[in-house]
């Protein structure tokens, strides 16, 4: 039901169109319904149901002696102006409904890998007892606003960072794009003998 109330308005607004551009002339009959049916390939009584939308907006007159007669393009462009504004919010509805698709199948393979990051690190901890460190990073830090991928910390430190908590929300396996906040606590993994490398780059004494 809803192809065919979306087929009949599609031409109905496409015959607009063509009053409005000047292929069809104000005055000029239309050609008849079976030659209409013929060229959109839809049913004589699709054809009939575009016409009455025209009609009613009074881009067109019908008459059983002269048949459909074009009478106004005002009208037409009237008609284009409000039907195409009801078929663009139906597209953009449209667009909403997909992208929520697209977000929740995103949100679902984050999910699943930080489920396995979880259980990679569980592993982890399990096999080589590792305990993460912390460091919080103060207001006037230099690499508050800094990504992480700028910053080559294992390259300068040593050390890996595992995790960013930044209030009830925690980050882990953070991205390379990630930036740093102000009052951020950075988790992260070293031998021992690195801690103080990371505490004098953060703090950059």
């Amino acid at each position: 039901m809803r192809v065919r109330e979306s087929k009949y308005k599609n031409i109905a607004l496409d015959i607009a169109y063509r009053i409005v551009n000047g292929e069809l002339a104000v005055d000029s009959k239309l050609s008849g319904r079976s030659k209409f049916s013929s060229e959109y390939n839809v049913s004589p009584e699709t054809i009939r149901k575009s016409v009455s939308l025209l009609r009613a907006a009074g881009v067109v007159e019908v008459s059983e002696k002269k048949g459909i007669v074009i009478k106004s393009v005002e009208m037409a462009d009237l008609y284009i102006k409000r039907n195409d504004s009801i078929k663009s919010l139906s597209q953009l509805n449209s667009n909403i409904a997909n992208l929520v698709k697209e977000k929740r199948k995103i949100e679902d393979e984050i999910n699943k890998n930080l489920q396995e990051v979880i259980d990679s690190a569980s592993k982890m901890k399990t096999q080589k007892d590792i305990t993460p460190y912390e460091i919080q990073v103060f207001n006037e830090s230099w690499i508050v606003g800094e990504k992480l991928k700028n910053l080559n910390i294992w390259d300068k430190t040593g050390c890996t960072i595992i995790a960013i908590k930044r209030g009830n929300e925690t980050m882990i396996s953070p991205d390379p794009e990630r930036e740093l906040h102000a009052n951020d606590l950075i988790l992260f993994v070293c031998e021992s003998q690195n801690i103080n490398n990371m505490f004098d780059f953060i703090y950059n004494i």
